[in-house]
């Protein structure tokens, strides 16, 4: 609910923005914040290390 809140609370603020500032103004939104994922549900077969790719998960 907190995501579709947000999404019309920016169509409203931008409002008076034309598309191309409108686009430029959703952009340059998320700079600066990490996105962070939620763990697999499923076991792990390689435990990773720093700056490694996500492993393969096992069901």
């Amino acid at each position: 609910m907190h995501r579709y809140c947000d999404e019309f609370s920016f169509r409203w603020n931008v409002r008076t923005l034309e598309d191309a500032e409108r686009r430029d103004a959703a952009v340059r939104g998320p700079e600066g914040k990490r996105i962070m994922y939620k763990s697999p549900v499923g076991k792990s077969l390689v435990e990773p290390k720093d700056g490694d790719q996500l492993p393969f998960w096992s069901e």
